[in-house]
């Protein structure tokens, strides 16, 4: 018995000298201030080499055959628990539901103003007690449905204009919201009560009154995800820094990653030119932002998608990874762009080579070590 117990002794301690040498790997700082915790990452992820591969696994949507299958504009998928697949056309407006295998299941809703009918469907999301959220931008309302596809309830937005809208377990609500006045033009995040009146604005991002004489790519902007415990995740792609904040406004975790000015090459500006009129006026700063946004995994975990140039011609862009605590762990390689994440999963809309648009689930395969 005695022998027993000091083999177990033995063993936790290793466990622990293991923990502490794998944590002293990480070359970046944390501390508190004001209230704020500050994370501040090297240049190096904590793991150098990554295995990460994703796997079709399904497809949906067809250029010919049946209707049900066909996509006009996906604006929006979302994902319930069952593996049942949601898709939002803004121009086709009705929401068709597919089960896990890809089988057309229902449509939801219809084109109109009347209750429980949709102008224009500009996203989706099923909440912690199962019901879908269409945001309907043409109408300025939000329409609740259960997942059968049974009209719950509506709430008519009469102050702001819904780009995107996101409901927490908590029942917080927030939405992205442009504004004009005569004098200022700006975007904001604002939270909302039942009633969808603006409670509090989060962020204010300003805009340019009047488009500038030449057209300006590659300039930084905002982004922003609603956190599944209803923090806010944000970040300005003028500087390397992600914040987290409280669905009441205050700033909670900031997250920054030292990194290299990315320069705007030859390519990209050509790209550029050949997707605006030859008459347009075309200004390009020297370099690329620190980022141009961030999406979350079904774990809790941010991907960066940055500017940084690829080691193989086949990858679209790299994504810097940070685990929960907000550490700078991987990098990995990028061809699409994640709509929905869960259960080890992720879903995409894409195009086809005719342009098409269809949606994509993917397996996710991926190791890290050193």
């Amino acid at each position: 018995m005695r022998r027993f117990i000091l083999v177990a002794l033995i063993l936790v301690l290793l466990g622990a000298c293991s923990h502490s040498q794998k944590s002293t790997d990480w070359k970046g700082t944390i501390k508190e201030v004001g209230g704020i915790i500050i994370i501040k990452n090297p240049k190096a992820p904590l793991y150098k080499k990554t295995n990460f591969k994703l796997e079709v696994d399904l497809k949906i949507g067809e250029a010919e055959g049946q209707e049900e299958y066909m996509f006009s504009h996906l604006s929006s998928i979302a994902v319930d628990d069952e593996g049942n697949i949601y898709s939002a056309d803004d121009k086709e407006i009705a929401i068709k539901v597919f089960d896990k295998n890809g089988n057309f299941i229902r449509t939801i809703s219809r084109e109109g103003r009347g209750p429980g009918e949709i102008g224009r469907s500009y996203h989706l999301q099923i909440t912690a007690e199962n019901e879908l959220v269409v945001t309907d931008g043409r109408n300025r309302k939000i329409l609740f449905f259960s997942l059968k596809g049974e009209h719950l309830r509506s709430k008519k937005l009469k102050t702001v204009f819904p780009l995107e809208f996101y409901t927490d377990s908590m029942k917080n609500y927030f939405v992205l919201n442009p504004v004009r006045t005569p004098t200022e033009r700006w975007f904001e995040i604002d939270r909302l009560d039942e009633d969808m009146n603006i409670v509090s604005t989060l962020i204010k991002y300003p805009m340019p009154l009047t488009p500038p004489e030449a057209y300006q790519p590659f300039l930084p902007f905002f982004s922003f995800k609603v956190m599944a415990d209803g923090h806010l995740l944000y970040g300005d792609s003028k500087n390397y820094e992600l914040q987290i904040i409280s669905p009441e406004g205050h700033i909670l975790k900031k997250i920054s990653r030292e990194y290299d000015l990315v320069p705007i090459k030859e390519a990209d500006k050509e790209l550029i030119r050949r997707n605006v009129p030859k008459e347009q006026k075309v200004e390009f700063p020297s370099h690329h932002a620190a980022f141009y946004g961030f999406f979350l995994d079904d774990a809790g975990r941010i991907y960066v998608k940055t500017w940084q140039e690829p080691t193989d011609d086949k990858v679209r862009y790299m994504c810097d990874v940070f685990d929960l605590e907000g550490k700078f762990t991987a990098q990995i390689p990028l061809n699409i762009d994640p709509q929905v994440w869960k259960d080890g999963k992720v879903y995409t809309i894409e195009e086809d080579e005719e342009g098409f648009h269809q949606i994509k689930r993917y397996k996710v395969i991926w190791d890290l070590y050193n």
